[in-house]
């Protein structure tokens, strides 16, 4: 009967488990967002409950070592160990570990920033980022998520989805403008990714962000569907002549990668 009693009690406080669950990633969001940390009363106001919960809240994350107390502006900061699981799961990512050697490759051949991407829903996510001291530092990171629709490694992975697809994307997804460059008419952004499939990459001419230019390319499996995309940032200086040599020499690693996911060579009518 006790046994009863307590399975009972657990399905009447499962909202508030879930709410409490809710809450801490809230919290745990609003902490890693804000570079100088952030309070107590900060928290509260996010979260709408009370100072007295949040500190309740604080100090089980305190415990388990994933914020920490800043002694000298006493506000709370993610510590490392949130950062540690990140990079256990990447760690554990067969296609980061497949494509790195690859990336690696490519960056040093074209002296760039090379950049890998997955589509999580109507989302993009950074798994992978190789840099060269050669060219401009890269503003994007490992684990930033980002707006498919504005971005080369984006464009990549919208312009091989099928028609359907692309327009449960468009439907569920607001085209906001970030430059005066961004492309915010469905329309145009379906014409726009029919010429980038023609052509076999992607280019992303500052709708992003200014100043930034990219190239991508798609990342086929073994089914022929695309499950990621690779990106190189451009240079001010670089011709449509580099472009399209650049373009050839990130097509070949993306085909080195997708023939190591299992991708058929004989589906790479795909990449033209």
């Amino acid at each position: 009967m006790f046994q009863l009693y307590l399975i009972y009690s657990k399905i009447l406080n499962s909202g508030e488990i879930m709410s409490s669950i809710s809450t801490t990633l809230r919290l745990l969001e609003a902490i890693c967002s804000e570079k100088p940390g952030v309070t107590i009363s900060q928290l509260a106001s996010l979260t709408k409950q009370s100072p007295s919960n949040i500190c309740y809240y604080m100090k089980i994350l305190q415990q388990e070592g994933y914020v920490y107390k800043d002694t000298h502006s006493g506000r709370y900061k993610a510590s490392y160990k949130i950062a540690d699981l990140g990079s256990r799961i990447l760690a554990n990512n067969e296609l980061c570990e497949i494509a790195y050697p690859v990336l690696l490759k490519l960056s040093e051949e074209a002296q760039l920033t090379v950049h890998m991407a997955i589509r999580e829903e109507n989302m993009g996510v950074c798994i992978s980022k190789v840099g060269s001291s050669k060219t401009m530092p890269s503003i994007s990171r490992i684990g930033e998520i980002f707006d498919l629709y504005p971005t080369a490694l984006g464009k990549a992975m919208l312009a091989w989805l099928s028609e359907e697809e692309l327009d449960e994307y468009l439907e569920q997804t607001r085209l906001k403008p970030y430059t005066p460059r961004t492309v915010t008419n469905p329309e145009k952004l379906k014409e726009q990714l029919a010429r980038f499939r023609i052509q076999g990459y992607t280019l992303d001419e500052y709708e992003h962000t200014l100043r930034v230019r990219a190239i991508g390319v798609p990342v086929f499996d073994y089914t022929g569907k695309v499950v990621a995309a690779i990106s190189a940032l451009l240079l001010p200086y670089h011709t449509d002549a580099d472009i399209k040599c650049m373009a050839s020499k990130m097509k070949t690693a993306a085909n080195e990668i997708s023939r190591k996911l299992g991708y058929n060579d004989d589906t790479q009518v795909h990449m033209n």
